[in-house]
């Protein structure tokens, strides 16, 4: 197949599946793209509340949301954990836990089947609403408890401490978004010593590759080297 056949080399062969979640990704990540433009003329106080407010706003859609429910291995792999740790908590009793970015309140809800007797489900976005009728949809009264709030904002009252912090954390390629301080900020200050964190561990895998098309782009015009900065320059060329 030549380049000139206008047909996309970098998807062919790939299943309808997957170029369905490299769509949704490229779709959640577009929310972000403002943020970059906006910095160079914002103090930083500015620009960490204009940060909040794209972020946030994105995950006030249902969908990203619905493309992560509709992750099996991701759901099934909170529930066995969830269900796992739950053998023990009814052992125990009075287990408390927070779930912090709680979104639709799916992790909230298992815990609190699980076993848990209370969860502060922390959610900071618009959604905190919805999230508060899912809760009473799904779990007896008091079981979760909705806060919407920035995780760094979150408190609980004078002394009190939980047994379980859970979040969905994980951004695209592990760290993207930098959600994890936000859990650490609510972990240092309300996990009790022995507590669990779920999940405790991560590893990021990578792999070098080599794709020419940086390559051929420079050939044909120096001036798309600033492409690869958000740049166009003059586009005399076109």
């Amino acid at each position: 197949m030549d380049d000139d056949d206008g047909a996309d080399l970098g998807l062919a062969g790939l299943s309808p599946e997957f170029q369905a979640m490299l769509g949704g990704m490229a779709g959640h990540t577009a929310h972000f793209a403002t943020i970059l433009d906006r910095r160079s003329q914002m103090s930083k106080e500015a620009e960490k509340k204009k940060d909040d407010e794209v972020y946030l706003e994105s995950y006030a859609e249902l969908g990203i949301h619905e493309e992560m429910l509709k992750d099996v291995p991701r759901v099934e792999a909170y529930s066995k954990a969830i269900e796992h740790y739950g053998r023990e908590w009814a052992k125990l009793g009075d287990v408390s836990a927070i779930d912090v970015g709680s979104g639709t309140g799916l992790l909230a809800v298992l815990c609190a089947r699980a076993g848990a007797c209370k969860v502060h489900a922390v959610e900071a976005s618009r959604l905190a609403h919805f999230l508060q009728q899912i809760v009473e949809a799904n779990v007896p009264s008091g079981a979760v408890q909705v806060h919407e709030c920035l995780a760094e904002d979150f408190t609980l009252p004078e002394g009190e401490a939980v047994d379980v912090i859970i979040s969905e954390w994980m951004g695209y390629f592990l760290l993207f978004e930098n959600m994890l301080p936000s859990v650490l900020s609510v972990r240092d200050r309300f996990l009790k010593s022995g507590g669990v964190m779920l999940p405790s561990r991560a590893r990021l895998l990578a792999a070098p590759l080599e794709d020419g098309i940086e390559g051929r782009l420079l050939e044909f015009s120096p001036r798309h080297r600033h492409v690869y900065a958000r740049a166009l320059g003059d586009c005399d060329c076109l």
